[in-house]
């Protein structure tokens, strides 16, 4: 489940952090999310 929420918000995340998509998918993966 909060796996396909943060994909649905990896554009907003990406304007957030100032960051492109595979930054986004690090950070989640990292966190331990994805």
């Amino acid at each position: 489940m909060g796996v396909i929420l943060m994909s649905l918000n990896m554009a907003s995340l990406e304007t957030l952090w100032q960051t492109n998509a595979a930054g986004v998918s690090i950070v989640i993966s990292s966190l331990g999310i994805g």
